[in-house]
């Protein structure tokens, strides 16, 4: 389980990144997404150990990647098989510990519900 959470960490890492690039200018058809919240939302779902909110979130990335024009689509593979990772963990019913997960020792970085 050791590799699988290393693995679940590194593709987190990779996956933020991806969602940090700037979105070019969006087709006229489509409003742009914002990546930037998408990276929150991941790193709130993933830190919550919300693993299909996280699918959800890693769905709506590679939606975005996969509009033209821009050559983020380059990543979408890797946010494929990170989606696989994530149902991988929901499949096994795994928790991770926050300390192997990054930005996520202090716990989940959403606002507490009241």
């Amino acid at each position: 389980m050791k590799l699988a959470i290393l693995t679940t960490a590194i593709l987190l890492s990779v996956t933020l990144k991806v969602a940090s690039q700037p979105k070019p200018s969006p087709t006229p058809q489509k409003p742009p997404i914002d990546t930037s919240s998408l990276n929150l939302e991941l790193q709130g779902a993933v830190c919550s150990q919300d693993w299909k909110q996280a699918i959800k979130v890693v769905d709506r990335m590679i939606e975005a990647i996969s509009q033209p024009p821009g050559d983020s689509y380059k990543y979408k593979g890797e946010l494929v098989i990170y989606r696989g990772r994530l149902q991988t963990l929901i499949n096994s019913n795994s928790s991770v510990p926050l300390s192997e997960l990054p930005g996520c020792t202090t716990g989940p970085r959403t606002s507490p519900t009241r």
